[in-house]
């Protein structure tokens, strides 16, 4: 197994407050609009690099630090991209804005840069902007280890080790159980893993992971089988637990977007109950004062089932997935059913008639239902733009 890293690339994510000394050039008379204006997106770097510390006669100023890398970007450089998504994920000199700084982190890594093919690949495995996804975090991971030249098997000691040294959160993790790997070495994957997007809010805390279960669907060309070009030491082998990565099972539910669309049916089951009743009202004085209602006849107790699928069921599609719906609404037809055939005097306090206490009981199961499957991640939640997509790298 051998690891090379390009020269292009730097070994260490290079954000904000990083800065690169070597070049000895006075940017104290250096601007943001002539160096744009000369198509100079080097210096525009150099210019950020300088701002980031206050270094070559360039003032502290992280806001002109920004201003150059986004104008670098401007000028097509993948590291002006990255440097100034690490400003927005991290919201340093800015507000925090997670999708702008994910859209700027993947153009960078599909103009190739390195560090940002990494970020995005922890962005997907830890669900920040994007929905967790493993799979596509896998897309990400495999093409770091070809332009890294990380070679072996996916599973093998060597290469989540060398994976995790890139910064890949998803090896980080794993070398953490690895009995060979020292207490430093694994504490200075974790310090790498947070520069490349571990410390950010509102990542998931995964799980420990089985190396070959987070590959899914991995092209064969991408995972080499042949002896890695360095023998590995004996090693014991990494612990692998069952699943992929995911949080702990009490956040593995999707208690607040559950919650909120349960909320959301109750009121839409409640106002479809009680305009029902009042249409029913409103249709027997009809009745008795005109005569027979078109289609429905004298049979105004049918009011009450049509407005409950009409101002019920169907505003559910908006807050819920269609399967979730068609769902809850099976098992609000069986409970209608059973409703509507188990009705007897006694409940005649509650329901004088039987579509009513079919509608009671079909509007139980239905919101029972709906409770136990939005929590389970059947209720819709916001798309990001640009999330679904998988570039072809």
């Amino acid at each position: 197994m051998s690891r090379r890293l390009p020269e292009a690339a730097p070994r260490e994510p290079r954000d904000a407050d990083s800065s690169d000394d070597a070049a000895d050039a006075d940017l104290s008379r250096a601007t943001v609009e002539e160096l744009e204006a000369a198509g100079d997106a080097e210096g525009l770097l150099a210019l950020a690099r300088a701002h980031s510390k206050g270094a070559n006669g360039a003032p502290k100023d992280l806001e002109k630090c920004l201003a150059c890398y986004v104008a670098a970007a401007r000028l097509g450089s993948a590291e002006g991209d990255y440097g100034a998504g690490l400003f927005y994920l991290t919201g340093r000199a800015i507000a925090q804005d997670f999708k702008e700084g994910a859209i700027r982190m993947r153009a960078a890594g599909e103009k190739g840069y390195l560090p940002a093919k990494i970020y995005v690949a922890n962005l997907y495995e830890l669900g920040v902007y994007y929905k967790s996804d493993t799979e596509k975090a896998s897309v990400w991971y495999r093409n770091v280890a070809r332009q890294a030249e990380v070679s072996g098997a996916i599973d093998s000691p060597l290469y989540i080790r060398a994976m995790s040294e890139l910064g890949c959160v998803r090896y980080a993790l794993l070398v953490q159980h690895d009995p060979e790997v020292s207490a430093a070495d694994k504490g200075g994957a974790l310090r790498k893993a947070r520069a490349y997007g571990y410390q950010l809010p509102g990542a998931a805390p995964p799980a420990t992971p089985s190396a070959a279960a987070m590959h899914v669907r991995a092209p064969a060309r991408s995972e080499p089988t042949a002896a890695p070009a360095v023998t590995a030491p004996a090693a014991a082998p990494v612990p692998a637990v069952a699943g992929p990565i995911a949080p702990r099972l009490a956040s593995s539910l999707a208690w607040g977007p559950g919650v909120g669309a349960f909320a959301l049916a109750s009121v839409f089951v409640a106002v479809a109950i009680a305009a029902g009743h009042v249409a029913v009202l409103g249709a027997r004085e009809y009745v008795a004062r005109v005569g027979e209602l078109r289609l429905l006849g004298v049979r105004t107790e049918l009011i009450v089932p049509a407005t409950f699928v009409a101002l019920g069921i169907v505003p559910l599609f908006f807050v819920y997935r269609a399967v979730t719906v068609v769902r809850a609404s099976a098992v609000a037809a069986i409970c209608a059913v059973i409703g509507y055939l188990g009705w007897i005097k006694p409940l005649a306090r509650i329901a004088a008639e039987r579509p009513t206490h079919a509608i009671i009981a079909a509007s139980a199961g239905l919101l029972v239902t709906l409770l136990v499957l939005g929590i389970q991640g059947g209720a819709r939640t916001k798309r990001h733009p640009r999330s679904s997509r998988v570039p072809r790298l």
